[in-house]
């Protein structure tokens, strides 16, 4: 029975046997990384397979584990741990970042000494950034220098009417204002402003003074020149101009200077309150008298 029972186990096993396929090797399969490439893998070169005698080296010692002094000194040695291990790993991205470290070109000399001495690249500029007038600038200066195959063109619509529209043709124009602006440009730099702190000082109906601030023009008595604490032009040429403009003036309206200076002379009423007098008043006044 033993015996037997051995044969029907052995026959199981062929029917096992017969159930896999024989797979070909594949092509350009390396059972065993080549020397140059063992670096690149993160991996230890291999012992020489000459027949020199093989000396093998000793295991790497771990450090002695420091004393359990304090939880932060445990945590910092579990994380240094994991460092050099995740470095040790060719998987991992530590492991990629020091291979990437090791091959970097050290940086030139040149370089340094330049950063170092900054005066002596420069040393004409003296003139602090903060000076410099800052400008905003559009396109044009963005693409200065380059052609710009659209630049001017626009879309023109055949038909502006509200209901009745043609097709959709769209049709493009070259717009000669909008392409001399793509090439051209003015800049101005207006300055600092400088507040205006004189006054026009004309004389009003009233008897005072005129305290509008105005920089070259007053809109009510006409450029602005110096004059002193009556109102009256402190330069000639400009008391000669006034009283020619007075007399043009008057030239002009010759009835009402009569009745003004008529209501000044019989009443003894002063000429601000006769200016805003109506022409029906200053009738009736001049009849009462």
């Amino acid at each position: 029975m033993k015996a037997s029972s051995n044969g029907e186990e052995d026959d199981d096993d062929d029917e096992d046997d017969d159930d896999f396929d024989d797979v070909p090797e594949k092509e350009g399969y390396e059972p065993h990384i080549p020397e140059h490439l063992r670096a690149e893998y993160g991996l230890d070169p291999s012992p020489s397979t000459s027949a020199a005698p093989v000396t093998r080296k000793p295991p790497a010692k771990r450090p002695a584990a420091p004393p359990p002094c304090s939880s932060s000194s445990s945590s910092t040695s579990r994380r240094l741990k994991r460092i050099i291990e995740d470095e040790q790993d060719p998987t991992c991205a530590a492991a990629t970042l020091r291979l990437i470290r090791q091959n970097l070109p050290l940086p030139a000399e040149s370089s340094s000494s330049s950063s170092s001495d900054p005066t002596s690249s420069q040393p004409g500029s003296d003139q602090k950034p903060a000076d410099a007038p800052v400008v905003p600038f559009g396109l044009d200066l963005y693409y200065w220098g380059q052609e710009q195959p659209n630049a001017g063109k626009i879309i023109k619509a055949a038909s502006q009417h509200q209901f009745w529209v043609p097709i959709e043709v769209e049709e493009e124009v070259e717009n000669e204002q909008l392409l001399a602006e793509s090439k051209s440009r003015y800049i101005s730099f207006p300055g600092r402003f400088t507040p205006v702190s004189h006054y026009c000082r004309a004389p009003l109906g009233n008897g005072k003074l005129c305290q509008r601030q105005d920089r070259l023009k007053c809109p009510f008595h006409g450029q602005i020149v110096p004059r002193d604490q009556e109102g009256r032009p402190c330069r000639q040429e400009d008391r000669l101009r006034e009283e020619r403009e007075e007399r043009k003036k008057r030239e002009e309206q010759p009835g009402e200077e009569r009745h003004r200076h008529t209501l000044y002379s019989l009443k003894n009423l002063p000429l601000s309150m006769v200016d805003t007098w109506t022409e029906e008043q200053t009738e009736n006044c001049i009849h009462t008298h």
